[in-house]
């Protein structure tokens, strides 16, 4: 079922570039929805495949919402990726894969070698669990790093060949203590330690936030501990990768442009460092000179996690291969602070925060629909009564409609419910609230409503809500999937 709205949005996920030098978000089994009408011109959600919390509440909560897309019924959805673009911090806490533990800055790692025993030209060939030692210390003690290379995606269904990506514009920077940056064809993310800023060039949009040191430390978490496998970020900050590997094994050893390295082969424990149910191996090439990694390859298999209700032929298992090539890969070189200092491009606008109540004690916008009794209404007809207008689509707002439900069965006498869906199928709407019981007031958003609902009531999030009081004034806005208890306190202060 297609859901009517129209949002701009930003490319949330980084891409095999980001991947595989630690930063951003991956979910390897993730698929992107179609695009919903001519007029939704951008990414707008994504399926979930591994369940994260939920974001609710009210607005001082900085909550995530999902995100509206076109996929059927009960599928779940991951927490808004527009917001998650938007805001780099609105999504920090949500993992789907690694529980690596992230140190202050930079922290223990444990079973380090001394600095003095780090002499590769004289360690002859080490057993894996060493060699994964001196890597991490080598770059846990970098003051400055930067790696240039070509990364690439790789996805295959029962064995044939299903697509193929290629960035050949990856590029990490890092320089002590926190300022780091991510490049790639489609996504630029970056800080100094003060600020983090995300660029999409595609949407000639960007988003530049402000870092403390809590939310820079959260940050961190949220970008090391959402990957898989050993990442450039993680060790340079310390982490301690050997309790995510179920085995370890040393293969011959090879080059990677010139360079001769060690070849490290890493099992990933399931539950730990990658999901369970799946198979992921990790291979890294390390320089033998300077412990670099100069190639980066991580491969993923399993069964695919299908939709709720999906029909058709799926595929009994689909693997995943995203790998990094490196050409540079330069430990404690001059990197000046002007690399991790954000200047928008000619022409790029700032995106606007989901998270912001930009309506807060203004008046109301007043706008026309089609009532339930199929009479035409306004807004301003409901003057003299709070009116609560709750913005929603199937299937990412399945489990808000029973929360709902109850808030207008309590509050029916007291409140003016006008809930607007966003669904183009009518009759399928009409028949799913039938057969889950529910009966408050629906008003079927059309192109025009959605258009009003985005420029006008800034509506980028699924579901969304405005309480309104009797003068037509905003008092208080939710995002996400606020609880009724949520719903409720919102009432609770208009007067």
């Amino acid at each position: 079922m297609k859901c009517k709205v129209c949002l701009f949005g930003l490319v949330c996920i980084l891409l095999a570039s980001v991947v595989m030098t630690g930063c951003g978000r991956k979910s390897t089994s993730v698929k992107r929805p179609e695009k919903v009408e001519k007029r939704v011109a951008s990414k707008i959600g994504q399926p979930k495949a591994v369940k994260h919390p939920s974001a609710k509440g009210t607005d001082s909560k900085s909550p995530t919402g999902d995100a509206a897309t076109g996929l059927p019924f009960g599928v779940e959805q991951t927490p808004s990726a527009l917001d998650q673009a938007l805001n780099p911090l609105a999504a920090l806490g949500s993992s789907n894969a690694v529980s690596s533990k992230v140190p202050s800055a930079p922290g223990s790692v444990k079973a380090m070698p001394r600095a003095g025993m780090i002499v590769p030209s004289k360690m002859g060939r080490p057993k894996p669990e060493q060699l994964l030692a001196v890597v991490q210390m080598r770059y846990r003690s970098a003051k400055t790093f930067r790696t240039l290379g070509t990364s690439t995606g790789t996805v295959k269904a029962d064995g044939k060949f299903v697509r193929k990506t290629t960035d050949p514009k990856s590029a990490f920077l890092f320089k002590r203590p926190n300022k780091f940056m991510v490049n790639g064809s489609d996504e630029q993310l970056v800080t100094n330690g003060k600020t983090v800023a995300r660029y999409s060039p595609a949407a000639g949009r960007y988003v530049k936030s402000p870092l403390n040191k809590d939310t820079e430390k959260r940050l961190l978490q949220s970008l090391i501990g959402s990957q898989m496998g050993v990442r450039s970020l993680g060790l340079l900050m310390g982490v301690d990768y050997s309790s995510m590997a179920s085995s370890m094994k040393l293969l011959d050893d090879a080059k990677i442009g010139g360079r001769d390295t060690f070849v490290l082969r890493i099992n990933l424990k399931q539950g730990v460092a990658c999901p369970k149910g799946m198979a992921a191996t990790q291979t890294l090439w390390i320089g033998k000179k300077d412990m670099g990694i100069y190639k980066n390859c991580l491969v993923i298999k399993g069964k695919p996690q299908l939709p709720k209700g999906f029909k058709g032929k799926a595929p009994r298992s689909v693997e995943t291969t995203v790998s990094l090539t490196a050409t540079k890969c330069e430990f404690d070189s001059n990197i000046p602070d002007s690399k991790f200092s954000f200047t928008p491009p000619a022409g790029a606008k700032a995106a606007e925060d989901p998270r912001k109540n930009y309506l807060q004690d203004k008046q109301a916008t007043d706008f026309a629909f089609t009532w339930t009794d199929g009479s035409r209404k306004k807004l301003s007809d409901f003057r003299g009564q709070v009116v609560m207008i709750d913005c929603w689509g199937l299937p990412m707002c399945e489990k808000h409609l029973p929360v709902l439900q109850k808030i207008y069965e309590k509050h029916k006498d007291s409140v003016q419910l006008v809930s607007i869906c966003l669904n183009d199928d009518k009759a399928k709407v009409g028949k799913y609230l039938s057969e889950k019981g529910l009966n408050f007031p629906v008003v079927y958003g059309d192109e025009q409503i959605a258009e009003m609902l985005q420029s006008k009531y800034h509506v980028q999030i699924l579901p969304t809500i405005y309480i309104i009081d009797k003068s037509g004034v905003v008092r208080q806005r939710l995002l996400g999937q606020p609880d009724a208890k949520d719903i409720e306190a919102a009432l609770n202060k208009i007067p």
